[in-house]
């Protein structure tokens, strides 16, 4: 499978988990909209720069940006099961 170079790859169920996670947290939908965004504008100057950090550090195709960032909001908007939003503990 050709990582990062298709719309959908190995890492779309992560940006996924993230998005889920960003809804856990207490994020509303504009931040975790913009942090997947920003997100994928600092992958790859991070990438260039720490590339050991990085299991596949070669650059995200645009689709597959794209892709990341839809992932992400369908995690956020992913059915959960009852939860308490960690920002209620507070």
């Amino acid at each position: 499978m050709a990582v990062n170079q298709v719309p959908i790859d190995a890492f779309t169920a992560l940006h996924y988990a993230g998005g889920v996670g960003m809804k856990v947290v207490g994020l509303n939908p504009p931040t975790a909209l913009a942090l997947a965004v920003l997100w994928e504008f600092a992958e790859p100057p991070l990438k260039k720069r720490y590339p050991e950090q990085f299991p596949h550090p070669s650059v995200d195709s645009f689709a597959n940006k794209c892709f990341d960032v839809v992932a992400a909001m369908i995690g956020y908007y992913a059915p959960l099961p009852k939860y308490t939003p960690l920002t209620s503990y507070g």
